[in-house]
């Protein structure tokens, strides 16, 4: 980001402008000490849109490339510069955080209230590991794994929801299938089934529990009969 002063319509505002600022909000963003607006409101849009993550541009077999120029002279060439390709992994993938602890001193009983705000505050995910700490005292190594904008966010609920002192923030990055949910009919009901493909072969098909849950209770069925019933309804779809 730059900074100085700008002229516009509405007199002499400060940068980076304050749209730009609003806009780029959750993003991570450094001064490169330039006096001179290197962002405007409108390139800081288009990023935003089409970027599902920021950071260090991946291993990847360059497709096509592209140029822009501006007239504006910085102390070095005004010029952007815009790849296409295509990484080796077939499955994208997003850049996370991962925010760990370990809690030897915490009543069991806290973790699913401490989960519950954790997932409110944007984790993408939650769970514990059994662990030997010092003096032999076993322990839990709690991990939540997060996009890197919520680091901040989801460090605080553990440090406010735990007994811990401290936490550990890594980066790292999360593949993940193509998510969609279905409805599978089946004799005891609908069941919603949630499936994961990857350039769009299915390959992952998982009903919802509560739903098959809820289906065996009226039913008085076991859940894992709804559930492979419900797996196979969907099977039994696609194939129509």
């Amino acid at each position: 980001m730059g900074h100085g002063w700008v002229e516009c319509q509405h007199g002499r505002i400060p940068l980076p402008a304050p749209a730009t600022v609003e806009i780029l909000k959750g993003a991570p963003v450094y001064s490169a000490n330039v006096e001179g607006e290197l962002v405007t409101p409108t390139g800081a849009a288009i990023v935003k849109t089409l970027a599902h993550s920021f950071g260090h541009m991946p291993q990847m077999r360059v497709q096509n490339t592209g140029y822009g120029a501006g007239n504006t002279e910085f102390p070095f060439p005004n010029l952007l510069r815009v790849f296409v390709g295509e990484t080796d992994s077939s499955v994208p993938f997003h850049k996370v955080s991962i925010v760990e602890t370990n809690i030897d001193d915490m009543n069991p009983e806290f973790y699913n209230s401490a989960m519950e705000k954790l997932f409110l505050a944007g984790a993408l995910d939650v769970f514990t590991t059994p662990i030997c700490m010092k003096k032999n005292r076993p322990g839990a190594l709690l991990t939540v794994i997060c996009p890197e904008e919520k680091a901040g966010a989801v460090s605080e609920v553990v440090l406010r929801e735990t007994t811990s002192f401290g936490v550990r923030v890594t980066s790292g990055e999360r593949r993940c299938l193509d998510r969609r949910w279905v409805d599978a009919e089946t004799e005891f009901g609908t069941v919603k089934v949630k499936v994961g493909s990857l350039r769009g072969e299915d390959l992952t098909v998982s009903p919802e529990y509560e739903d098959c849950k809820k289906a065996a209770e009226i039913a008085g069925v076991p859940v894992r009969r709804v559930y492979e019933e419900a797996a196979e309804a969907f099977k039994r779809g696609q194939k129509q």
